[in-house]
């Protein structure tokens, strides 16, 4: 078992983990990197997109009229963007305070 926990955490160290927890195996993902200079955490992006989204809210809300029809593209990819966002950015929050090792609730 000993060698399984090894691995386990090499892997941890090295991928990207799921965010979603699964009863039957830990899942990990590549995440293709081009520039190693401006790559930012997970975290950092659905900060920066919910930064974004919060700011055209705000100044710019006639924007958002196009996305007022549920059934337009917008309005779907934003509605991922905030339920995924909702869930999963305190998530990242949790797991960077707690050294990078996954947490699920």
């Amino acid at each position: 078992m000993g060698a399984l926990r090894n691995v386990a955490e090499f892997i941890n160290s090295v991928l990207e983990t799921d965010l979603r927890k699964n009863e039957f195996r830990q899942v990990w993902y590549l995440v293709q990197q081009i520039d190693p200079n401006i790559v930012f955490t997970r975290s950092a992006y659905y900060f920066i997109g919910m930064y974004i989204l919060g700011s055209i809210v705000r100044y710019d809300p006639e924007m958002l009229l196009d996305i007022t029809d549920p059934y337009s593209e917008i309005a779907w990819i934003l509605s991922r963007f905030i339920e995924m966002a909702e869930r999963y950015f305190p998530q990242l929050i949790l797991i960077e305070f707690n050294n990078n090792r996954p947490i699920y609730f």
